[in-house]
């Protein structure tokens, strides 16, 4: 009897190790590889690179700090050119490696970097499309000190009523985004303050948020990545100003 039940226990152990590595290998086949411009920043004397997240510094004073929760299946360094782009204009980027390339599974990095922060700078938090939702959950679950929410291309889970939120949030969607699920996007609106900042980018989609080539399902963007960042910039920029 111990013999059958240590060998129905030991093929149950190699079904589960077979589930997961099934798993693992199919997600490491749909990741999103960041593009050459995007890895060649790796070497920037601006990126710093440590273990399990990246740090883009900018050339002179910071004038604030922006933590930034990947894409589902979009390797970090995809955003780093979005990063220097904000670093540009004083703004230092945190980027956490997700486990899995999944925000979902670890929502609370923003707590990691919090002692790295400089004190009298606003804190900013930003996620794109599961990202955001994953920041969203974060937010609603933990109290939580920060000077603005960022959702790109995002919306917060159904679980995740921020309705209530002292701090502003802006809300940056692109035209033609073929990923982005609308009629969810509508439908969540009643879970984020009333006063959120809703953004639209005429010709931009979902896959230009980053740096990691084309998404499968996505439309197709009419203006460059490059031009939709730079709205980007521009309207996170414009969100710092209103906290002055």
């Amino acid at each position: 009897m111990r013999k059958q039940l240590f060998k129905v226990v030991k093929i149950v152990g190699i079904v589960l190790f077979v589930a997961f590595l099934g798993v693992f290998i199919y997600l490491n086949m749909s990741t999103y590889d960041p593009m050459e411009s995007a890895n060649d920043l790796l070497d920037s004397d601006q990126v710093e690179v440590y273990g399990d997240y990246y740090v883009v510094e900018p050339d002179g004073e910071a004038v604030a700090n922006l933590v930034y929760y990947q894409g589902g299946l979009v390797k970090a360094a995809s955003y780093l050119p979005f990063a220097v782009s904000l670093a540009e204009e004083g703004v230092r980027v945190f980027i956490p490696k997700m486990p899995l390339n999944l925000a979902i599974l670890n929502q609370d990095a923003f707590l990691d970097y919090e002692e790295l922060f400089d004190d009298d700078l606003p804190v900013m938090l930003a996620g794109h499309s599961l990202g955001g939702a994953s920041a969203s959950l974060f937010l609603s679950g933990d109290d939580v000190l920060i000077d603005g929410l960022i959702l790109l291309a995002s919306y917060p889970a159904n679980s995740a009523n921020l309705s209530d939120a002292k701090y502003p949030v802006l809300s940056i969607t692109a035209s033609n985004d073929g990923v982005l699920d609308l009629e969810q996007y509508e439908d969540s609106k009643s879970l984020l303050p009333s006063d959120t900042v809703y953004a639209l980018i005429t010709g931009g989609n979902h896959a230009y948020f980053g740096h990691y080539g084309e998404q499968n399902g996505d439309g197709e963007a009419t203006i460059s990545r490059e031009e939709q960042q730079a709205e980007i910039v521009l309207l996170i920029l414009e969100m710092l100003d209103s906290l002055e």
